[in-house]
């Protein structure tokens, strides 16, 4: 078996398997975290091309980010998909994490967010909740239960005990 580290970039972009390829799970089983969404929903940003030209429209405050793709020839809103959720106390920052650190390491650890920086770099979108005044210990609250209740496929950490054992037997 080759080690996600092996793989170049170029080898992600070219390679269509690794797109989908354990990264699949089913959503019914965090049905139980949407009421508790429902005050926040509403709040996220505008969704926008995750590019350099964009970094602009990013706060240097707290909150929690989603990736997410959205093809190109997209018939339905649904057609979106989420892929990963985060929060950072310095979303500005976090954002030139992604293009630099995240996207050209060679680091094991960082494979899944490299995979979906380049595999999906065409169509890959950035949405933000603004959370200035929440302390970091409410925002990890929050980022959690929207991990839980979405379980987005390139992040790795869920709290919910059934999720963790699906997310191991699905990936």
């Amino acid at each position: 078996m080759l080690g996600f580290g092996l793989y170049t970039n170029k080898g992600i972009k070219r390679d269509k398997k690794l797109r989908w390829r354990n990264y699949f799970i089913d959503f019914t089983l965090t049905n139980k975290y949407y009421p508790q969404l429902i005050g926040n929903i509403n709040n996220w940003s505008n969704p926008f091309p995750f590019n350099q030209a964009n970094r602009n429209s990013v706060p240097p405050s707290p909150g929690i980010y989603i990736f997410f793709v959205k093809p190109n020839l997209q018939i339905h809103p649904e057609q979106s998909f989420i892929m990963y959720v985060g929060y950072s106390m310095n979303l500005y920052n976090r954002y030139g994490d992604y293009l630099t650190t995240y996207k050209n390491s060679d680091e094991p650890n960082y494979f899944e967010r490299r995979l979906m920086l380049n595999a999906w770099e065409s169509v890959l979108q950035y949405s933000f909740l603004d959370l200035a005044g929440y302390t970091e210990k409410q925002i990890t609250k929050l980022e959690t239960k929207i991990i839980d209740a979405l379980v987005p496929p390139i992040n790795r950490d869920f709290a919910h005990a059934t999720i963790k054992q699906q997310v191991r037997l699905n990936r």
